[in-house]
This record gives C-alpha cells, structure tokens and sequence, in this order.
C-alpha cells in the first residue's frame, strides 16, 4: 500500500521505500526463522533510515494539513 499510495505518486522517493522494504523482509525472516541475528551495520543503517523517514512523514503530514486547510 505504501508504494501504491505514497511512492508512485511521488510523495516519497523511492529510496523510502526500499528501507521499507529492507526492514520488512529482515522482520519477516526473524519472525519465521529460528536463531535469525541481523546484520548490526544493516540494523544501524536501518534505525538512521527510519529517523530520516519520521523526519520526512512528519514533513508531508504537515504539508498536507496545511494544504487542506487552505
């Protein structure tokens, strides 16, 4: 939903999504996996990614908000 919704629009740069998808494939593989460990660089990259895209979604809400209310 997030790529029909946000990324092909163009809300979000499609970097965005492919940490997305990064984090739900490794989140998969654990949930199913038995002794899964992740990767500490990748899980590094990962947590700065998903500082960067709150920064970013927090951007967009409000831009939306503002726009609506305009």
């Amino acid at each position: 939903m997030f790529h029909r919704e946000f990324v092909r629009p163009g809300l979000f740069a499609r970097e965005w999504a492919r940490y997305l998808d990064i984090a739900f494939n490794l989140r998969n593989r654990s949930d199913y996996q038995d002794f899964i460990a992740p990767d500490v660089v990748q899980v590094e990259e990962l947590i700065g990614a998903a500082e960067s895209f709150i920064t970013e979604a927090e951007r967009l809400s409000q831009q939306l908000l503002t726009q609506q209310n305009e």
